[in-house]
């Protein structure tokens, strides 16, 4: 008997995706093509991705010839959140095609939501998280934190809080760029603090990330930060300070919800869940605290279709074993 298989399609802002994922959740292929933005750029209108996603898709067919045997599930994520109103034109590429492979193919189609795959992703990478947990999804367009239960192959989010203006990602991209990387920022960013002591940048350090009564946003600090750009500080410096003010945020906005909701596992998925500096600060500070911390693997915090596969094996598996009941 041949193995089934389950594939998912992820077109996010920055990345086309597609992975297939056998019974047990092994990758068969996970591949990831991100879209390019112009040098000095801040990121892509939604009509220039789309047309990248197309493009990318074409790509992706020819290195997965003869993949096609088996696919039971095709499941594709078609808005960013799974919420009334969540829409962005780059997910109607992934749904599209996902419609119309699973029509061709004969295979059930499964519609779920890009930050629902991110948090997927991190559970198979966590699989001893318990059946409810707390997840903050951080990346270049969300900074948010959920209220997450993981039951019988389901999962169901209720939003706590999240940015009233930009997200984590945003910021450090806004100022990495300001600072001259390209576009995406964030990991050169972190590979230039890497040859630095950090010690150097404490005595000149300010916390400016703003969270109070259950709000958070990060316009101040993108203020202030641009504001020492512009005096001169070192590079180094406000790397130092961008990413440190993001760590202690997530450590404040996870103490909060965890003494109001009781739950003690927090969960971190998302481009910028892979940052070391942030990493690093909540592990240190979750020896201290009745707090857990799990981090999603680096490589499958970034945007990908993997989890989104994972969820459609999650749900085959879950009918099957209810029409054997």
């Amino acid at each position: 008997m041949s193995t089934r298989t389950f594939l998912g399609i992820d077109t996010s802002n920055y990345t086309t995706s597609m992975a297939l994922v056998d019974e047990v959740g092994n990758r068969i292929f996970d591949i990831r093509i991100p879209l390019k933005v112009r040098e000095g750029g801040r990121g892509l209108r939604q009509q220039e991705a789309v047309f990248q996603h197309i493009k990318n898709l074409n790509e992706i067919s020819e290195k997965i010839e003869n993949q096609s045997r088996n696919i039971a599930v095709v499941t594709a994520s078609s808005r960013p959140r799974m919420l009334d109103g969540s829409y962005m034109p780059v997910f109607e590429v992934s749904k599209s095609v996902g419609k119309l492979l699973s029509s061709l193919m004969g295979a059930e189609f499964i519609d779920t939501s890009h930050q629902r795959g991110h948090i997927r992703a991190a559970i198979e990478n966590n699989l001893d998280v318990p059946t409810e947990f707390l997840a903050i999804h951080l990346s270049g367009g969300t900074l948010e934190i959920m209220k997450v239960c993981y039951m019988d192959g389901f999962l169901n989010e209720e939003l706590l809080t999240g940015t009233s203006d930009i997200s984590a990602g945003q910021l450090i991209d806004r100022i990495g760029v300001k600072l001259g990387f390209s576009f995406p920022a964030g990991r050169e960013m972190e590979r230039y603090l890497s040859e630095y002591t950090i010690a150097d940048k404490v005595q000149n350090y300010s916390y400016k990330a703003y969270f109070k009564d259950s709000k958070l946003n990060l316009s101040g600090l993108e203020n202030h930060l641009l504001r020492k750009i512009d005096e001169g500080a070192a590079k180094e410096s406000i790397i130092y300070e961008t990413f440190r003010n993001i760590a202690e945020l997530i450590y404040d906005l996870s103490k909060f919800y965890s003494q109001s909701t009781g739950i003690k596992d927090v969960i971190l998925t998302g481009g910028v869940a892979a940052n070391s500096m942030i990493k690093n600060y909540l592990k240190q500070k979750s020896s201290a605290v009745s707090l857990e911390f799990l981090f999603c693997r680096s490589q499958d915090c970034t945007d990908n279709a993997y989890g989104v596969a994972l969820i459609g094996m999650d749900q085959y598996k879950e009918s099957g074993r209810k029409n054997k009941i």
